[in-house]
């Protein structure tokens, strides 16, 4: 089918090209051809010319010789070539009557009369083809003439048969001028003739001439718009070549080639260094390639590329290759069989591509994945763990509560203290799982958010009284730094942001030393609300200020010196975020630490 479509498209090529000058070349043949017929007609009529002239002129002698020998062979003779001359004038009378069954007459009396053949057809071709409107009137008009001496000299052949002895010398004359006036007209009409073949010649050497100039010129406007054409395409070629190399530069996939027939691999350079080779087009053997590729996948890669040249159809394998290096890539061949023309055979192309990269990636996201998984079944068993703990705790905190407020039982000092440490750690345990519950919110989305324009500062104003308990038992000092004269507007949640701020107050008071202080600022960054909390405690390390944010994370540092779950700073940043802020973190080891709050104004 492909090859009958290529047979078809170059006969369409071969046509466009050849097809005018073919039809120049076959019209200016059949135009010679048409001249050179009637050049062989003129001259076929001006040699019957000469022999009509030949043979009234030698009626003439006939009839002079009879006028004076009387001889009965003199007489014969000239009657003999009257006949002829009265044929030859009727045969014509029949052919310019242009009736068939005239021109069969004429053929016949012209064969019978001894004429060739061929020269017959020649003389009645015209007839035949034209008609009689192809004979020059003046040659019409010389015929007449001709015809009118031929008459009167058979009128003065009747009359010499019986004319006296002393009247001869009268005939003789009369023959004379009647030889003298057929022989003008047949000088003239062989003059014409001449013309006529000369001027034929002359337009059969014009017409060629005029043939040849077209065929030249119009050859050469169809060679310039094929080479504009061939220009033009191979312009279109360029820039496709240009685009495909750009596009698979960019997109990285190298170019191959199979030939099934001699078992070879045109690589181009992006394929061939995929297979550890040179950074070079590259043309090796399918015994090389299958040298590279890892044992495991050598006979499923021959199967898949046997497989796509018996079914003819698209195919994609996926093979692994051991560089030189001992590096192991994975790589992906797409392709499809292309079939050979002229000689060439079947041929497997495509594109080959590096997706070692791009599965390991894949591994990676699965993994994540799965991780994730894994992370929200842990959130979710700790979320229904925290609900099932919640209401037993409580309990247990309010029979500790009424134990310690029980004056009546007169508990001693060591029984108080007990219940304080029952307080303590059924508080600290119910904070916990206060965190879990927020961090199952806030991960699922149960929180919402009612982002509006609110005041920043008098926010802050209201944080400060609630972390008072905290400051003054680890004996820090806390620096407002905020003017409630200049209020900051920023869209956010109030009650979210009196929940984040009071956590980072929070952990600056526990994790500071004492007789350190808090200092809290706040202004305008752009288009941003800027909250910074610093403190000169204990501060971290680079390392650990980049895992502080993680759910359960808690610095080894920090773990001894304050009681704490890990999750405060995730959800800190969970909820910042979601008020489509940041929250950042600057730290030093013994200087402290600042964490840096941006939300948008509004």
């Amino acid at each position: 089918m492909t090859s009958t479509i290529g047979f078809r498209a170059n006969w369409r090529i071969y046509l466009s090209l050849l097809g005018l000058p073919l039809l120049v070349v076959a019209t200016a043949t059949a135009i010679a051809v048409l001249a050179v017929q009637l050049l062989r007609t003129s001259f076929t009529y001006e040699a019957t010319q000469a022999r009509l002239s030949v043979l009234r002129t030698q009626a003439v002698h006939d009839l002079k010789a009879f006028a004076v020998s009387r001889q009965d062979v003199d007489w014969v003779a000239a009657q003999s070539a009257l006949k002829r001359l009265a044929l030859e004038r009727e045969t014509r009378g029949w052919l310019l009557s242009q009736q068939p069954d005239k021109q069969s007459l004429a053929r016949k009396a012209l064969h019978e009369a001894g004429w060739p053949h061929d020269e017959v057809d020649i003389l009645l071709w015209p007839y035949a083809w034209l008609g009689s409107d192809w004979v020059p009137d003046l040659a019409q008009a010389h015929w007449d003439r001709i015809d009118k001496q031929v008459e009167a000299l058979t009128t003065e052949s009747a009359r010499l048969q019986a004319l006296p002895s002393d009247q001869i010398a009268a005939a003789l004359l009369r023959l004379e001028q009647i030889d003298q006036r057929m022989n003008e007209s047949s000088h003239a009409l062989d003059r014409l003739w001449s013309q006529w073949s000369n001027r034929i010649a002359n337009t059969l050497v014009a017409g060629i001439a005029l043939m040849a100039g077209w065929l030249a010129w119009v050859s050469l406007r169809q060679i310039r718009r094929s080479l504009r054409k061939q220009r033009q395409h191979d312009q279109t070629l360029g820039t496709v070549q240009q685009h495909w190399e750009l596009a698979s530069s960019a997109a990285r996939l190298g170019l191959y080639k199979l030939d099934k027939d001699r078992g070879t691999i045109e690589f181009d350079a992006l394929a061939s260094s995929m297979h550890g080779l040179a950074d070079s087009p590259l043309t090796v053997t399918r015994e090389q390639v299958r040298a590279m590729i890892l044992p495991d996948d050598v006979e499923a890669t021959r199967q898949a590329t046997d497989q796509a040249g018996e079914r003819n159809r698209n195919y994609q394998i996926q093979y692994r290759v051991r560089h030189p290096d001992g590096q192991i890539r994975t790589l992906e061949a797409t392709g499809r069989v292309v079939h050979g023309q002229q000689g060439h055979g079947d041929a497997l192309v495509g594109v080959l591509r590096d997706v070692t990269d791009a599965l390991r990636q894949a591994e990676q996201a699965m993994k994540r994945e799965a991780a994730e998984h894994v992370a929200q079944a842990q959130r979710e068993f700790l979320s229904r763990l925290s609900h099932e703990l919640r209401t037993p705790l409580n309990a247990i905190l309010g029979f500790a509560q009424l134990l310690d407020m029980d004056v009546d039982q007169g508990l001693s000092q060591a029984q108080h203290q007990q219940i304080e440490w029952i307080l303590s750690a059924g508080k600290q345990l119910l904070a916990l799982i206060e965190d879990v519950m927020d961090l199952s919110k806030v991960e699922s989305g149960e929180i919402p958010m009612h982002l509006a324009s609110a005041d920043v500062i008098g926010i802050i104003k209201a944080c400060i009284p609630m972390v008072d308990a905290a400051r003054r038992q680890h004996q820090v000092i806390l620096l407002d730094r905020t003017d409630a004269a200049h209020p900051l507007l920023a869209t956010i949640d109030s009650q979210r942001l009196r929940q984040v701020l009071v956590n980072l107050l929070s952990n600056a008071c526990k994790y500071n030393r004492p007789g350190g202080h808090v200092t809290i600022d706040a202004h305008t960054d752009g288009g941003e609300v800027v909250i910074d909390i610093a403190d000169n405690g204990i501060g971290m390390s680079a390392e650990d200020a980049r895992t502080l944010f993680q759910p359960f994370k808690r610095i080894a540092s920090a773990a001894g010196h304050a009681e704490g779950t890990g999750l405060g700073l995730y959800i800190v940043k969970q909820l910042v975020e979601r008020m489509q802020g940041s929250v950042a973190l600057e730290s030093s080891p013994g200087v402290g630490s600042k964490f840096t709050v941006r939300l948008r104004a509004a």
